[in-house]
């Protein structure tokens, strides 16, 4: 190895390069497909933007496309604070996944019928995340973004699909995907001491100014290929239902 290749690979080990392309040869794997750098237009700015990866679970009569944001830490592991005050239902769930017009019609239809298939995407979570941080760092921009940008690119990629398809029916997931540890930290009720416990995947709602709200998934690499299993399962139930409307 030349001096050169040597100082290069141990700059990207402390980039967010590599994970990039450890999730996309996971998505190798169970999805029909990916894309690296998808653009979409963010719809707080109207300015374009870059996805990180998108991976496609194309189906009919209805599509989900991942909207993954890659994040490496180092040794700085993610804390997602959570409450049992989910407020949350199937319907609820549903409505928080990013949607075309034509998908939102569909699941609205078949609501019934779909929640009876003990779908893992619409059942409620025992606790819901409403903040992420990394620990050990005054900046917290890294997780401000992990949020903010993969909710906007799921929203923003699911309008860009409406202006260009109008009878596109495809739902997008935001998925933030860290390759550092993940923890839980919550307050049970009636207790004055925090519970602190490592997960591997977690739910986090993002409420947004117009009054509707956005869930993202976080999920460490190492559970990432279970997710998207999950994930996988979920789309064939759904769509065994939608096509018999």
């Amino acid at each position: 190895m030349s001096e050169f290749e040597d100082r290069i690979r141990k700059w990207l080990q402390e980039q967010g390069y590599p994970l990039e392309l450890q999730v996309a040869e996971i998505l190798r794997t169970v999805a029909t497909g990916w894309s690296h750098w998808r653009s979409y237009i963010d719809p707080n700015t109207d300015k374009e933007r870059e996805i990180d990866i998108m991976g496609y679970f194309d189906d009919e009569p209805l599509s989900v496309h991942l909207v993954f944001e890659c994040k490496h830490s180092g040794d700085k592991p993610w804390i997602l604070f959570s409450t049992d005050q989910t407020y949350t239902d199937p319907q609820s769930l549903l409505r928080a996944v990013p949607a075309t017009i034509e998908a939102r019609k569909m699941l609205r239809r078949g609501f019934t019928r779909i929640i009876r298939k003990s779908i893992e995407l619409l059942k409620p979570p025992e606790r819901l995340g409403f903040n992420l941080v990394k620990a050990y760092s005054g900046n917290q921009d890294a997780a401000f973004h992990a949020v903010y940008g993969v909710t906007n690119a799921a929203i923003g990629s699911a309008r860009l699909e409406d202006e260009d398809l109008a009878t596109g029916s495809t739902a997008f997931i935001p998925v933030t995907v860290v390759d550092a540890p993940l923890f839980q930290c919550y307050l049970p009720q009636g207790s004055e001491d925090l519970v602190i416990e490592r997960i591997e995947h977690g739910l986090l709602i993002r409420h947004l100014v117009d009054g509707e709200s956005v869930l993202m998934h976080i999920v460490t690499v190492k559970e990432l290929p279970n997710f998207l299993d999950s994930i996988k399962t979920d789309i064939r139930k759904i769509n065994s239902v939608l096509s018999g409307l």
